[in-house]
């Protein structure tokens, strides 16, 4: 298997944790893993190979991009290739498209989704741009790299809902499974005294503070307080995740949102130091995740793998898969973050002073959540659902492989004939200014359909379906337009090119 990445440590935070997991356990369970990134310290090339995972390093030209680097045949040994190449969202689901079309035919294309763009664009306040055009554009280009994907796996029920919805109007596109991720035990947990002071810690990539819901943290710990009625002194709160540059501001931030100035608030910027961040874990006394849209929450996996007691949205896959899996213990961690602000911060305010209020008894369902979960899902799990699924597609792949070839054989000569065809089709200059003025912001599904080079993608200028159309033009390829139409489902430009309105 050939997995794609841009780094093998977390330095860009969950997406990369879970797919060098799901590498470590699929080697494991005895697959030949190949795991591809951008660049690599020899501390990752040597954590790789200890645990069983052959790091590569993408092949690059200057002045290529990251994206380019990763579309490029990677440096795997003389006769090797892979049986699945696995993409991972719209970051490097598009290189293991490539890859697999140009490089590896035979290859089954495996991508997993990670995000639900329409839950984090419109929870990213003070932008310049258009949430619901960056949305659109961001879904449009999963649903795509997903239809046409071997199989699509969603991290946990909130994608896989989601992703069972997306590619239900298309027929004959595979069910998406779902994959999640392990909470395996690397030993028990051994804490000492944790003094009189409480810590509560917000952990996770605090760029995104208004999704990772900093201000619902901040007024629920100051109604907490209240409620205890305690010396603020005895409670720390910890930001762990903060950008470089950024502690003063979220610090400032949070304490405003909370109304009290002299709450004690310290930050930590993120860290791909695995042992430094299980004990911070460990020193907390609380971790919460009041996050407004999250597609899974690989925070909060940690934080019950650590055995802290832990409070975690309701909007997030790991809320929606603890209410599956463990409801009765679920009722005392996954808690609800809506539009109603005072209902909210009481519900969470509460939450946290009965954690606060009863250590000893938080600590207890820590441990029995961790237990639980420890047996309903592990990494070894994960790797049987890629592996299951990688079973039963090298089998239709080389049936499709065989297939194709008689195909090709028996139809060369109509190939031949289909290609002059294409070579020859004209378009009117109305239809011509029609289409690109139509076809506005979904020049970029129809440009990723048509396999146009990124690097050309981003030299277009405005209006880009005008270069997209002349692109074609200039390479006798006009003829391939109405079928990537087809496929991005613009039926109203269908109708144009085929001389309707």
């Amino acid at each position: 298997m050939l997995s794609l990445d841009t780094q093998w440590f977390s330095a860009k935070g969950g997406i990369t944790t879970f797919d060098r997991n799901l590498a470590i356990a699929l080697a494991r369970s005895g697959a030949e893993v190949w795991y591809e990134v951008l660049d690599a310290t020899r501390e990752e090339e040597d954590d790789a190979r200890r645990v069983g995972v052959r790091l590569i390093i993408a092949p690059t030209t200057y002045g290529e991009s990251e994206r380019e680097a990763l579309m490029r045949r990677p440096p795997l040994p003389a006769g090797m290739a892979p049986d699945i190449v696995i993409g991972h969202g719209r970051v490097t689901g598009p290189a293991a498209r490539a890859l697999a079309k140009d490089h590896f035919p035979s290859a089954a294309r495996f991508h997993i989704v990670h995000t639900s763009p329409d839950e984090i664009e419109w929870n990213r306040p003070d932008r310049a741009d258009d949430a619901g055009e960056v949305a659109t554009e961001r879904l449009r280009k999963e649903r795509f790299l997903a239809r046409d994907a071997t199989r699509t796996f969603a991290v946990g029920p909130r994608l896989h809902d989601l992703y069972l919805r997306e590619l239900s109007p298309f027929p004959g596109v595979p069910t998406p499974l779902q994959i999640d991720p392990g909470f395996d035990l690397d030993g028990p947990v051994s804490r000492t005294n944790l003094g009189r002071s409480s810590q509560i810690m917000l952990l996770g990539r605090l760029e995104d503070s208004h999704v990772k819901g900093l201000d619902v943290a901040a007024r629920a710990i100051a109604y907490a307080v209240d409620e205890l009625d305690t010396n603020e002194s005895e409670l720390e709160v910890v930001l762990r995740g903060v950008p470089p540059g950024a502690g003063a501001q979220l610090r400032d931030a949070f304490r405003h949102h909370a109304a009290r100035r002299d709450l004690r608030v310290s930050t930590r910027p993120f860290s791909i130091d695995i042992a430094e961040l299980r004990q911070d874990q460990h020193r907390a006394s609380l971790v919460i995740a009041p996050s407004r849209a999250e597609g899974f929450g690989l925070v909060g996996v940690e934080a019950i793998v650590a055995g802290t007691p832990l409070l975690v949205s309701a909007r997030s896959g790991l809320g929606m898969l603890l209410r599956d899996l463990v409801p009765d213990l679920a009722r005392h961690v996954v808690l609800t973050v809506d539009d109603d602000q005072s209902n909210t911060t009481r519900v969470w305010g509460a939450a946290i002073a009965g954690v606060l209020r009863d250590p000893a008894a938080a600590f207890d369902r820590a441990e029995r959540l961790r237990e639980a979960m420890a047996r309903k899902r592990t990494w070894a799990m994960a790797a049987d659902v890629i592996l299951n699924a990688a079973a039963d597609a090298t089998v239709n792949v080389a049936a499709a492989s065989e297939a194709r070839a008689t195909g090709e054989r028996a139809s060369a000569q109509a190939s031949t004939t289909s290609m002059q065809s294409r070579a020859t089709t004209r378009y009117s200059g109305r239809v011509k200014w029609e289409f690109y003025q139509r076809l506005a912001g979904d020049w970029g599904a129809l440009a990723d359909h048509l396999e146009i080079p990124p690097a050309a993608q981003a030299g277009f200028a405005q209006p880009e379906g005008r270069q997209v159309w002349e692109w074609l033009e200039v390479r006798l390829r006009l003829g391939d337009l109405r079928d990537a139409v087809v496929a991005i489902n613009r039926m109203d430009l269908v109708r144009l090119l085929d001389g309707g309105e």
